[in-house]
């Protein structure tokens, strides 16, 4: 929960690229951890990728 926690801090603060990066670790950590999934498209949003 630690690195969706940083992902979220992250995303809010506007920092993409690390907000990626830290739900990239949690997926890799848990690979069925759907909030990590989620983080990843909350980022992609907000990209508008």
């Amino acid at each position: 929960w630690l690195l969706i926690k940083q992902g979220d801090n992250a995303l809010k603060a506007g920092e993409l690229d690390r907000a990626q990066n830290y739900y990239a670790q949690a997926q890799r950590v848990d690979s069925s951890d759907s909030y990590a999934v989620l983080g990843l498209g909350d980022v992609a949003a907000a990209r508008k990728d």
